[in-house]
């Protein structure tokens, strides 16, 4: 169940990330208006505590396996998931 709700967070997470990366690197007349507020820096904050919840629902059963597991969410989240 876990492992389940954690791989969804870590995809939750990366979709965020997507969107904030790509309001920084855009230019000023396509940015997202929602990224030239302060609101920038809770979004922000908020894709990298994500990324730790779905790690830590990775790990929480506590078996090597999950570890593995974790690895392999956190390892796609910063390779596989932003493409």
């Amino acid at each position: 169940m876990f492992i389940v709700l954690g791989y969804l967070v870590i995809i939750l997470a990366a979709v965020l990330q997507a969107y904030c990366e790509f309001g920084r690197q855009a230019r000023a007349d396509i940015q997202p208006k929602i990224l030239r507020s302060s609101f920038r820096f809770v979004m922000e904050g908020l894709w990298i505590l994500l990324m730790l919840l779905g790690a830590v629902m990775l790990l929480f059963p506590g078996s090597p396996t999950n570890a593995i597991l974790a690895g392999i969410g956190i390892v796609a989240f910063w390779l596989v998931l932003p493409f």
